[in-house]
């Protein structure tokens, strides 16, 4: 496990936890299943809002389906990046419109 504090060095005296927190987490590319994705959807619908603002919608392209470009397309180049390897669809939460 890598140790943050290590590695990062604060700008300012802050706990070491905050540098130590460490997420090994990676995306692997691999498909996840529509019943996998959905449970997501599902937790996210349940997951409470800033200032209480509901209704939010949620709009998605899985690779491989007709929407997956035009999301991929909305995002900085940056994030493409990282994107390309990413194996579940993206996810954009707005307001009610």
């Amino acid at each position: 496990m890598i140790k943050g504090s290590e590695i990062r060095k604060a700008d300012h005296e802050i706990e070491p936890i905050l540098l130590d927190r460490w997420s090994p987490r990676a995306m692997s590319g691999k498909e996840i299943s529509h019943e996998e994705f959905m449970r997501l959807f599902e937790a996210a619908r349940w997951a409470p809002s800033s200032f209480n603002a509901q209704q939010w919608r949620a709009l998605y392209g899985r690779r491989g389906t007709e929407h997956w470009q035009t999301f991929f397309d909305l995002l900085v180049d940056a994030n493409k990046a990282w994107a390309e390897r990413g194996r579940p669809g993206r996810v954009y939460f707005a307001k009610e419109f």
